[in-house]
């Protein structure tokens, strides 16, 4: 048996973790608690073909730990694409999990993100051997664009 381990859901974009205004309501802000690590992505969609082509090598995969990912991006480089695609100003919240924690995030997000921020094993070019069609986040983006007309 394989364990298959998946990076964040670009699609918790659209709702739990949606850019939310600022107070001033000039600017959105990115709030994923990430710092200055990079933050593995990989859209939701893109999860099927990659299964079945482990499930299609069992031998190859028997066993085995695999970290998926489509990319790693900082979130200035997540709030720079939105805004590029978007056609708002999106920026990084530039908070850690404690801060958001601190304002009502939940605690159990709060461990995913000190999770991420650990650096996990994740391989973006194992897992776009697995599936060559993998969309990058600007590819998912430009496919979302509508979603982020608020």
């Amino acid at each position: 048996m394989a364990s298959v381990r998946v990076a964040f859901y670009y699609e918790n974009l659209l709702h739990e973790f949606k850019p939310q205004k600022s107070d001033d309501g000039k600017v959105f802000l990115l709030g994923l608690p990430m710092g200055d690590v990079p933050l593995d992505g990989i859209s939701v969609e893109d999860l099927g073909p990659i299964v079945v082509a482990i499930l299609k090598s069992p031998a190859c995969y028997k066993g085995k730990d695999i970290g998926l990912s489509a990319g790693k991006l900082l979130v200035e480089e997540y709030a720079k694409i939105m805004s590029t695609i978007s056609k708002k100003i999106i920026k990084d919240a530039k908070m850690l999990p404690e801060k958001f924690e601190e304002h009502g995030g939940d605690h159990h997000m709060g461990n995913m993100f000190r999770f991420y921020r650990m650096k996990p094993d994740r391989d973006v070019e194992h897992t776009r051997k697995l599936h060559p069609k993998i969309r990058s986040f600007h590819q998912w983006m430009e496919e979302k664009k509508e979603a982020f007309k608020w």
